[in-house]
């Protein structure tokens, strides 16, 4: 009615109101139908030149270029640079930086570059993250280096995927110095006595040569074997294996020296050493059953279907022992079982004269209880396992075994640790009421609703007047039997003849007294050459996998600290990890293996790094792999006698990048103005003619 009035008495009027709503509808549908264009962005961008000159200590060596000399043709480069930057743009950003081990900006050459880094690392350079500009770009890398690479990647595809050229200076003699290196051993830190052992040397040889090295294999005095293998030198590596037979038990240390050369200066990098630690191939197992039980047969087949334990079974009887216990007291054994015992039919001077051949070697002792268990005696064989009685009577007191927390840290459980919470185990009765006495022996399985007594128990008993120590384990019920048949029908069948065989060989020692075997694949090494740890953790079974469990940490005299994580390789079956040797000194380093945030093991030793430093052994242009690098960058090399010719081959204009994106007129901040003035260009109108 408002429109109507308004179009009898003001025509125009109404045509202006009508010309407003229909150009906000309009808007409306633009912004609602979503409508997306391309959008075209012109961005100039200047140039940025990187410069980076070597600063290693192989740099300063060359007979041809003395240091001052180097120093004045980077001055030369820098200016001719500059000169070039100045004719075509004065805009050029030029950025100063050394490279050896690691990667610094430089104010002044002659204050900055003092040849003291002690390695290469040539690769590094395509990773400096250093900052650049929106509006610069990378017009091109310029390096200048003898192109020795004694650390970091070798690999030069990194350079073809930076998208941006790098020219080259090379400087030094084109004849490197003769050199042997024996580059690393690799051979298993632990083996088996009697095991035939593999040792692999790796041996690099530069210079111009050909001839014949010998290369030995010594443990002692005594000569293992000898090889003769041609080096031919250019940077050329060669492998030479070792098989031998370990025949000592203990600390094994081996010797390898490859014959020096007539014009070789350097021959302490010729030889190195290793350790292989050989454990026992056999293990005496003394079986003492105080009255045979159902428990027996299942012992005694878990035990034999290890190959390295030799047994010897011997069974109370009326009349005697089934098997001439004089033997027993004689001999000298690993471990001793008792399964029922001591019975009802053996006396206390029996379980003293235990005692006394237990504490005259390191003889581990394991308990499992019985019926036919004398009470009388219980107290005496239950104080060398490190515990004590609460109550004997205990048939009331049935349940579900369960594994608490000392038991997931414990090294007789490492691989499956996790699982301990998952496997679901039928109920048994507790036949004794114990609990540890001491702090040495921690139990680690219950039965299932009570929190003191104990089902099993583990731990190490010290004694401090013979600095010995025994390992001890008891299982307080004696339904063992039942256990492992009623898990047969279960998915976790193979689950306690796992756990006691694995007790059994812990309780033995068949990892021997360590658990861990590291060794360095040197003891002495040049300053900037990289030093290899490898080992075996023998937890019965390599479970810390995660690489932050296994750390090494290298000590300096001053304390300084420097940790290295170690990586598990699983078909070598060994940890392996790596560093570059520091400065001249005495070094102490020690390896921890972690787990559930708690520090469980640890070994350590020493290694030296001598004055004499790795980058000296090449001391030569590379020429072939500068001219590599820069052909696949879509670079230059150039020799330095010709060195200023580099700034040429610089592009260095300005350059204009278009950039393609596209927009959403919905997201145009203009068409929502638009939509306001319409509103308020209508609202003032119709205000202004009284309409509502």
């Amino acid at each position: 009615m408002s429109y109507t009035k308004m179009h009898a008495a003001n025509r125009k009027g109404w045509r202006v109101l009508l010309t407003l709503r229909l150009l906000l509808f309009s808007v409306v549908l633009l912004i609602f139908a979503d409508i997306t264009l391309p959008h075209i962005t012109k961005l100039k961008k200047l140039p940025q030149v990187s410069i980076y000159f070597d600063n290693s200590v192989s740099a300063a060596h060359h007979p041809s270029l003395s240091p001052d000399a180097l120093k004045n043709g980077y001055v030369e480069i820098i200016s001719a640079i500059e000169e070039q930057a100045a004719d075509i743009n004065n805009d050029v950003q030029i950025k100063l930086y050394s490279f050896g081990s690691e990667i610094r900006e430089l104010q002044s050459i002659s204050e900055d570059i003092d040849f003291m880094e002690p390695s290469t690392d040539l690769y590094s350079i395509m990773d400096n993250d250093s900052y650049l500009a929106a509006d610069r770009y990378v017009a091109g890398v310029v390096l200048i280096t003898d192109g020795q690479i004694t650390s970091g990647s070798e690999s030069s595809k990194i350079v073809s995927e930076k998208g941006f050229p790098v020219h080259i200076v090379g400087f030094g003699d084109k004849t490197p110095i003769v050199d042997i290196h024996l580059e690393n051993v690799d051979a298993p830190t632990v083996a088996v006595r009697g095991d035939q052992v593999t040792a692999t040397a790796m041996i690099s040889a530069v210079g111009n040569f050909r001839e014949n090295v010998h290369v030995t294999l010594r443990k002692g005095s005594d000569v293992l074997g000898t090889k003769t293998i041609k080096l031919t030198g250019q940077g050329s590596l060669r492998t030479v294996r070792f098989q031998f037979q370990l025949n000592e038990l203990g600390e094994n240390m081996f010797n390898v020296q490859v014959s020096s050369l007539r014009r070789e200066t350097n021959i302490k990098n010729n030889r190195s050493s290793f350790k292989i630690t050989a454990l026992n191939d056999r293990f005496r197992v003394a079986l003492i059953t105080g009255a045979v039980s159902p428990n027996s047969g299942l012992i005694k087949r878990i035990l034999e279907s290890e190959k390295r334990f030799s047994v010897d079974h011997y069974v109370k009887t009326k009349s005697g022992w089934s098997k001439s216990i004089a033997m027993f007291w004689r001999t000298d054994y690993d471990l001793v079982i008792l399964d029922n015992a001591p019975s009802k039919n053996m006396s206390g001077r029996w379980v003293e004269d235990l005692v006394r051949k237990l504490d005259r070697k390191e003889t581990s002792l394991a308990f499992i209880t019985g019926s036919s268990v004398e009470e009388k005696l219980l107290p005496q064989v239950l104080s060398i396992l490190g515990l004590q009685v609460l109550f004997t009577k205990t048939a009331q007191v049935k349940g579900k075994p369960h594994f608490n927390q000392d038991a997931m840290l414990h090294p007789l459980f490492s691989g499956f640790s996790s699982k301990l919470n998952e496997i679901s185990l039928p109920p048994i009765t507790l036949s004794i009421s114990v609990e540890p006495n001491t702090k040495s022996v921690k139990t680690v399985a219950i039965i299932e609703g009570t929190t003191e007594s104990a089902l099993l128990t583990l731990g190490v008993q010290k004694k401090s007047k013979t600095n010995m120590s025994r390992r001890v384990a008891a299982f307080l019920s004696s339904e063992l039997w039942s256990l492992y048949y009623k898990t047969l029908r279960f998915s976790d069948q193979q689950f306690v003849q796992l756990w006691w065989k694995r007790l059994f060989n812990w309780l033995a020692g068949t990892t021997g007294k360590e658990t861990l075997y590291f060794r360095l694949n040197k003891t002495s090494y040049q300053q900037g050459e990289p030093v290899y740890v490898n080992g075996t953790i023998l937890s019965l079974e390599n479970s810390y996998k995660r690489k932050d469990q296994v750390t090494m940490t290298v000590t300096d005299k001053d304390g300084m600290k420097e940790s290295v994580y170690l990586s598990y390789f699983e078909d070598e079956n060994q940890w392996k990890g790596g560093f570059h040797a520091f400065q001249p000194g005495e070094y102490h380093y020690a390896i921890s293996v972690l787990e559930s945030e708690s520090e469980q093991q640890m070994t350590s030793g020493a290694f030296t790094v001598e004055e004499s430093q790795v980058e000296l052994n090449r001391v030569y242009l590379a020429r072939q792999t500068l001219e590599t690098l820069s052909e696949k960058s879509g670079g230059s090399y150039h020799s330095w006698l010709r060195r200023e010719d580099v700034a040429n081959k610089l592009e260095l204009n300005p350059r204009e990048d278009v950039l393609f994106s596209t927009r959403k007129i919905s997201h145009w901040i203009p068409l929502s103005i638009v939509v306001l003035v319409l509103l308020t260009t209508e609202w003032i109108l119709r205000r202004k003619w009284g309409l509502q």
